[in-house]
């Protein structure tokens, strides 16, 4: 998954284990001003849609292209009854499969497909395999926290923080939530 590395565990108990990637553009959110790198930074598949848009680049789209994976994820990979991954090869196909729609064409047509998926965004959660299904509402109270209506995104406090935390709380209350088992 380009920045994400991932592999089953040698371990029976921890199930898989994964690593981000590329960090060194990523925003500390700390800082209060916006990167100011001169060219668009990033993998496509995850690229938030201002940024594909050409605007200033936010902490807002470090943690929007965060749920991006988690859509990758949930359409692209299913998991089998052990939790194994699984590659979902036949969702290849760009007319299935907005994932794929999110690289064609010009940056400005990337956009308007990833505008689509977020405006849509019950039809994406629909196409997640059966075996992600599980992560569908992490992924809609994760954009929750990133958009209000579409893709408009939420009016940003001046402490990223905040931000930061709602995202958090998603995860944490997935967590809570999710049964797994660390023991096999």
């Amino acid at each position: 998954m380009n920045n994400i590395l991932w592999e089953p565990s040698a371990d029976s108990r921890n199930g898989v284990r994964g690593f981000l990637i590329d960090l060194d553009y990523a925003i500390d959110i700390r800082r209060l001003k916006n990167s100011g790198a001169l060219h668009r930074t990033g993998t496509l598949h995850y690229m938030a849609i201002n940024v594909l848009k050409a605007k200033p680049h936010d902490y807002i789209h470090d943690l929007e292209s965060f749920l991006y994976i988690l859509v990758h994820l949930g359409i692209c990979y299913d998991a089998d009854d052990k939790d194994r991954i699984i590659d979902r090869k036949e969702f290849l196909d760009p007319n299935i499969n907005p994932v794929e729609r999110w690289l064609i064409g010009s940056y400005s047509q990337m956009a308007d497909a990833k505008t689509g998926s977020i405006n849509d965004f019950e039809s994406t959660l629909e196409l997640f395999s059966p075996g992600m299904a599980k992560i569908m509402n992490l992924a809609s109270s994760v954009k929750d926290q990133i958009f209000t209506m579409g893709p408009v995104y939420r009016e940003l406090p001046e402490n990223a923080a905040e931000v930061y935390e709602g995202v958090f709380k998603c995860f944490d209350n997935y967590l809570d939530h999710e049964e797994i088992d660390l023991v096999n």
